[in-house]
């Protein structure tokens, strides 16, 4: 059996492996325990995690961070409206108040919800943790600290 650990921040996240003799933490594709929490879009192509994290300094407006921060919640929470004062990136209300996120991919406009976004973050992680194992993860947990 194949079971990973995600422990998701608002900033970095890390991956572990349960193994026979306890859980390691594994090292992602630069070598790092760390892994930016970020997903960034270009004109041809999408990046997850560490490649992300270099690409915020060529690409802010369409490097998303601070996922967790905006998971849930509605567009017009105060909360919110404080947290979109510090990003880059564009975020607007949709249909029913929820939060969306616009950024520019494959030379075209487009809209993410923070879920997706995070699901992509999350299919990063997996990548770590199969690449270290050498096999298919089949089970996974997913810690989310609060924000307080």
């Amino acid at each position: 059996m194949s079971v990973a650990g995600f422990d998701v921040g608002n900033d970095t996240s890390v991956v572990a492996l349960a193994r026979r003799k306890g859980i390691d933490v594994v090292l992602n594709a630069e070598s790092g325990r760390l892994t930016p929490s970020m997903v960034a879009f270009s004109p041809k192509q999408r990046f997850r995690g560490c490649i992300a994290g270099n690409n915020i300094a060529t690409n802010p407006t369409s490097t998303v961070n601070q996922l967790k921060r905006l998971i849930g919640k509605n567009f017009s929470d105060p909360a919110i409206q404080r947290e979109l004062e510090s990003v880059l990136y564009k975020v607007e209300p949709g249909p029913n108040d929820e939060v969306l996120v616009n950024v520019m991919y494959l030379g075209e406009p487009r809209t993410f919800t923070p879920e997706q976004l995070m699901a992509m973050l999350l299919s990063e992680l997996k990548t770590i943790a199969e690449n270290d194992q050498g096999s298919k993860i089949t089970d996974c947990v997913i810690g989310i600290p609060v924000y307080f």
